[in-house]
């Protein structure tokens, strides 16, 4: 054969490739085991899970969990202490854990367990901000529509349905009369034509799925998931993401769904806030007491006094604060009392307020905090509902905005605090935005707790300075998603444009909050439409069941081949090996996943493999029966049965191309591993 020594190098080099390749699965395996050594000996100290579990269903199922909670624990500490120690030192080169981990073959979600979301991005919140969040009632009829042929037509992108329902809804309306805004002043005039301003809201459309995608994409190479996938689907506006090995679903929905609107407000103080929450208490007291009975009695069932249930009793060491509405209650209060608390103060008998006691004249008197009230989590919506009233909004000042913390108030377990933010020109602006943020990163503050640090451009600096200066002994809240992560005093004006978020963070979520405020806003939000939970028993059986079905159609094929053919059979066996050594080999240098589709693509490899050693070998017998002499017979059968071997293996190449290119998912994971075994078959089969 001509260019012998080409192949042969060639073939060495592939061996090599692959060894050296799958030689890192080996590696990490090793730390693994030694990761689940550890655990076992922090956690069961000799003992098994079996021995400490007790009798009763329940409490072993509790305790057991427990055990598998702890377990997990100190593997992921071993390992993060390992990764970046030298695992493997061949003198002239080394690797550390994470390196060997980053060069392994890994594994689908399908086959060790995770997560797969679909996140459809919101065009309606894009084209709304375009349109300055107007609120033209023709406008939003459009939007209400178009989201409701989404679901029905989902082929059509959401810009054209919009623009459709717009012009079916109003045929004479112009666009530009809605789009023409300040912030698209340079773009759209008031007398842009509809195509214009069609052609712009498209192209932000794009450019913000495209800027989303990508920041989605940063968020989750952040997140420490080894092969990631993320998927792009722009026409329906859907990206799918597959995060193998994760399983904390409630931490993937928080990052994937954070908008990363960042803000800083000046607040009022609980001191301050008062009179006008006394002022909203009469009112809503007012309408109650107009109301009949059964009304009253049926908007009060759920209501709680200040004292027994109130938000924070029995979870922080505060006081009933019942004096500041002019009403003090004792466990002991009969029902009637309570009922007539809650018809006099409807507002506190939901809301704590904090105070203190006055040394000098012994009265209770509101506290100094930006917390103006703290009420329990399943009160919250009806505090809210209070709020929207239209004879409550009347009456509270235009410069103010209520906004609830982001988790419970420390030391409580389901009380949450509302604030009241200070609007500037009666502006929802924030005085400060995410977008002057230039770093973020998890840290240890001096207190020994966890926070974020924050670093600012120089504009960012310059406008933190006027504000910390402005606000010199009070309260700025920092605000993300519209929501409270922390209102810290300001003891001195801050000039280097540095600041910090704290808020009971445990590592992980300091490191989430980072990664979130690093990649940057969101330019349109995504909600998760969809969801699907792998456990790893499920990816463990599904391992189990795909190593089984290679293994017995592997063997059936050697087996069938030895039989059939003897001596050439062998031959063919052995290159059958060297072809599944270089499918895997090449996965795993191409950094591609291995998944339950994948294998069912090698199996598939397999097949088409012995098929083309079955045509040769007919070919050669075929040589041999017409009295050809064995080494004639060889060379011709080869020869003679090439054509139809490169035929067979092109055409389901380029079937496999094609489901490459379009497909995703499973049918991606077939169409890779297929194309590849049929690149190995061509070489090991032919050459």
């Amino acid at each position: 054969m001509k260019g012998k020594g080409i192949i042969q190098f060639f073939a060495i080099a592939l061996v090599l490739v692959s060894i050296y390749q799958l030689s890192f699965n080996f590696i990490t395996s090793g730390v693994e085991r030694k990761a689940d050594e550890y655990a076992e000996s922090r956690v069961l100290l000799g003992k098994t899970i079996e021995s400490l579990l007790p009798g009763d269903k329940t409490k072993a199922k509790l305790v057991e969990d427990s055990l598998r909670s702890a377990l997990k624990k100190y593997r992921l500490q071993y390992l993060d202490s390992v990764s970046n120690e030298n695992v493997v030192d061949l003198g002239i080169v080394s690797f550390t854990y994470q390196k060997c981990k980053d060069q392994q073959l890994n594994l689908g979600l399908d086959l060790q367990g995770g997560m797969n979301v679909i996140l459809q991005v919101s065009m309606r919140d894009l084209i709304r901000s375009l349109a300055d969040n107007s609120t033209d009632e023709t406008f939003i009829k459009a939007l209400d529509k178009a989201d409701e042929r989404q679901l029905k037509e989902s082929q059509k992108d959401y810009v054209s349905l919009f623009i459709e329902s717009y012009k079916q809804i109003a045929p004479d309306a112009k666009l530009a009369t809605l789009f023409a805004t300040k912030d698209n002043a340079e773009r759209i005039k008031y007398n842009s034509s509809d195509a214009d301003v069609e052609k712009i809201i498209r192209e932000e459309a794009a450019n913000a799925f495209d800027r989303t995608f990508n920041i989605l994409r940063s968020r989750i190479d952040r997140f420490g998931v080894t092969s990631p996938g993320i998927n792009a689907q722009a026409s329906t506006g859907r990206i799918s993401v597959e995060l193998p090995g994760v399983d904390n679903p409630l931490r993937v929905r928080r990052l994937l769904q954070a908008s990363a609107k960042l803000e800083f407000w000046e607040t009022y103080s609980a001191t301050e806030l008062y009179p006008v929450l006394d002022n909203i208490n009469k009112l809503i007291a007012v309408r109650v007491t107009n109301t009949t009975n059964n009304d009253s009695t049926k908007s009060t069932t759920d209501s709680t006094t200040l004292k027994g249930e109130t938000a924070l009793q029995g979870e922080k060491s505060l006081q009933d604060t019942s004096a500041l509405s002019g009403n003090s209650t004792t466990k002991s209060d009969s029902t009637a009392l309570a009922q007539k608390q809650q018809t006099e103060n409807p507002l506190f008998a939901l809301m704590y307020v904090p105070n203190y006691k006055d040394e000098a004249s012994g009265k209770d008197m509101v506290a100094n905090v930006p917390e103006v009230g703290y009420v329990l989590g399943k009160d919250t919506s009806k505090i809210n509902r209070y709020l929207s009233y239209d004879f409550i909004k009347n009456s509270i000042p235009r410069n103010i905005k209520f906004v609830w913390g982001a988790k419970p108030v420390e030391g409580t377990k389901s009380s949450y605090a509302l604030y009241a933010l200070k609007k500037q020109n009666n502006s929802d602006e924030a005085p400060l935005d995410g977008s002057v943020v230039t770093q973020a990163r998890n840290d240890i503050n001096q207190n020994n707790t966890v926070e974020v640090a924050l670093t600012m451009n120089a504009e960012g600096a310059k406008t933190w300075r006027l504000l910390t200066q402005k606000n010199k002994d009070r309260f700025i809240a920092i605000v993300l998603d519209d929501q409270v992560r922390s209102a810290p005093r300001v003891n001195e004006e801050i000039p280097n444009g540095r600041s910090s978020i704290s808020g009971s963070f445990t590592q992980e979520e300091a490191k989430d909050l980072a990664n979130i405020l690093q990649t940057g806003k969101l330019p349109a939000p995504a909600k998760i439409i969809a969801e699907d939970l792998v456990g790893p028993s499920l990816g463990a059986e599904s391992i189990r069941n795909g190593i089984q079905s290679m293994l017995f159609a592997f063997l059936a094929i050697l087996g069938f081949m030895v039989f059939y053919y003897n001596t050439s059979g062998l031959v063919a066996n052995l290159s059958l090996l060297f072809n599944l050594l270089f499918i895997i080999g090449i996965l795993a240098s191409i950094s591609a996943t291995l998944t339950l589709a994948g294998i069912a693509g090698i199996v598939l490899t397999m097949g088409i493999a012995v098929d083309a050693n079955v045509l040769t070998h007919e070919r050669i017998k075929e040589e041999l029966a017409r009295g050809s002499a064995l080494i004639k017979a060889v060379n011709d059968g080869h020869t003679r049965s090439y054509s139809a071997i490169f035929d067979s293996n092109l055409t389901t190449l380029l079937t496999g191309i094609i489901m490459a290119y379009f497909g995703m998912g499973p049918v991606l994971g077939y169409a890779t591993t297929l194309n590849i075994g049929i690149l190995m078959t061509l070489f090991t089969a032919v050459f």
